[in-house]
């Protein structure tokens, strides 16, 4: 491994946890100062995911205040969502710096909301409206991400005060 790709890496691997706070499924929790909260359950309906998941229903859980989980019956059917009404700001600026520090030359998210970006590998799509964003986390979904992300992603903006 070159050294410079190496010092890329170790230092991706340190900003990136303190800008996105490790993304969608992360476990931790992001310091929010908005007194708009934002319920990520309630920004999709069980329907909606099972109808992308293609399964006959899933099963909703709360993990913490910003993260849902939507779980069907089988292995690949996962998809959690991340909501918050602030933060935009350190996270898509988090995101830039990733993907240029990775020098990723993928092919762009499509706009959705102010701004769009997809990381971990394209299975976890973040929209952005204003200050606030949403995190559509499919890397337990055995989707195409392409399409279903910017499926859900535009109907939970939808929903996004």
């Amino acid at each position: 491994m070159k050294t410079t790709t190496r010092f890329a890496s170790l230092l991706l691997a340190s900003i990136l946890p303190l800008s996105t706070e490790s993304g969608c499924a992360g476990t931790r929790q992001r310091a929010h100062s908005s007194t708009t909260a934002v319920d990520p359950c309630a920004l999709l309906t069980p329907a909606e995911v099972a109808h992308a998941l293609r399964e006959p229903f899933v099963r909703v859980t709360r993990i913490d205040a910003t993260h849902c989980m939507y779980k069907g019956k089988t292995v690949l059917s996962t998809i959690i969502v991340e909501a918050s009404a602030d933060g935009a700001d350190g996270l898509f600026s988090g995101g830039r710096l990733a993907q240029n520090l990775m020098g990723d030359t993928g092919e762009p998210a499509i706009r959705i909301g102010d701004a769009s970006f997809w990381t971990a590998l394209g299975n976890v799509l973040y929209v952005r409206k204003g200050n606030g964003y949403i995190g559509i986390d499919m890397r337990g979904a055995g989707v195409r991400t392409r399409v279903v992300g910017p499926e859900l992603a535009r109907v939970a903006l939808s929903r996004m005060p």
